[in-house]
């Protein structure tokens, strides 16, 4: 009598175990699937982050391209700035000692330098 009643404590204690281990197994197995999930999440943060850096890396690139060249048309306007502050001041000096009609061709005909 005694050994059915540890046998019948054993078997449901069996039972429950057997029970428990299917429930973790598929709780593993849900886990799993969300871990594959997971990696093809970050596999393609990682390739679009890197796509990412490699646009910032070509857009300062450019910036930096159009910064030089926008310096150097800053330099040419102010080379024909001082070029036609130059003349203003030579047809006001001839204006001054010819009268207005000498200055005007003189400024007409003169060159200007440094334009592009």
């Amino acid at each position: 009598m005694t050994s059915y009643l540890v046998e019948g404590v054993l078997l449901i204690a069996l039972v429950v175990t057997s029970a428990r281990v299917a429930a973790m197994y598929r709780e593993l197995k849900r886990l799993r699937a969300h871990h594959e999930a997971y990696e093809r999440v970050f596999e393609e943060t990682r390739r679009a982050l890197g796509g990412l850096e490699r646009a910032i890396e070509d857009m300062n690139g450019r910036s930096g391209e159009t910064l030089a060249a926008l310096g150097e048309r800053i330099d040419e306007g102010r080379a024909v700035v001082e070029a036609l502050d130059g003349r203003l001041r030579t047809a006001a000096a001839l204006g001054a000692g010819r009268g207005a009609d000498a200055a005007e061709s003189s400024w007409a005909a003169a060159p200007v330098s440094g334009s592009a």
